[in-house]
């Protein structure tokens, strides 16, 4: 489990195919202690460490999380957010994050508005359903408030220590970033379904009256 609350960011060093995978190397942050098989969020993608040299990391992808997420993407100097899991004890500054990236959007526009940037992101239907307003979401793995959902689109408000300290200050429009959504969100939505639709044994019944 994650916070969402980036302390450090890295660059790919390089990208390599691996019979239908993906191997990719990036640089060891200064201060980051880390070890063979430790898991750890790349850009809101819980990674195990497959890998270490002297200054990088290697990881190694599934055709499931190059469908799911922007990993397809990454290439030689893309800057990525890194976090590592929660241990026994640590404060949650943020919201619970699985790593389990769910899909992702891509960012429709930006707006600075009082000190704050603001950016519009679109995305599918049954992503939006688990969104609410003033909701958090991960976005490439970073604990963020949810200022407004539209029918294919969110908004979220990022603050100056935000943008600064993570790959948001490399963020254009047209970018597509990694998102999950709340976890509690997505039981909540999961509950509402569930009560709307009949179960099949309550049909069953329907029919024997």
């Amino acid at each position: 489990m994650f916070t969402g609350i980036i302390k450090k960011t890295t660059k790919v060093i390089s990208v390599e195919k691996r019979a239908g995978n993906l191997g990719v190397s990036v640089a060891i942050p200064k201060g980051v202690k880390i070890s063979l098989g430790q898991s750890i969020s790349v850009n809101g993608i819980c990674s195990t460490i497959r890998g270490v040299r002297k200054k990088e990391l290697i990881f190694e992808y599934i055709p499931e999380t190059l469908r799911q997420t922007t990993v397809r993407w990454w290439k030689k100097g893309e800057v990525l957010n890194l976090e590592q899991s929660l241990r026994f004890g640590d404060s949650l500054d943020g919201h619970l994050v699985t790593g389990h990236v769910e899909g992702v959007g891509q960012i429709a526009a930006g707006v600075h508005e009082k000190g704050d940037i603001l950016f519009k992101i679109e995305t599918t239907g049954d992503m939006i359903e688990k969104m609410v307003k003033k909701g958090s979401v991960a976005i490439d793995g970073v604990s963020l408030t949810i200022a407004d959902v539209g029918e294919n689109w969110f908004a979220v408000a990022l603050i100056p220590y935000t943008v600064e300290h993570t790959n948001w200050k490399k963020r254009a429009v047209g970018d597509i970033v990694n998102i999950e959504t709340d976890i509690l969100g997505r039981q909540r939505a999961k509950q509402v379904i569930s009560y709307a639709t009949p179960s099949t044994k309550s049909k069953k019944k329907k029919r024997l009256r």
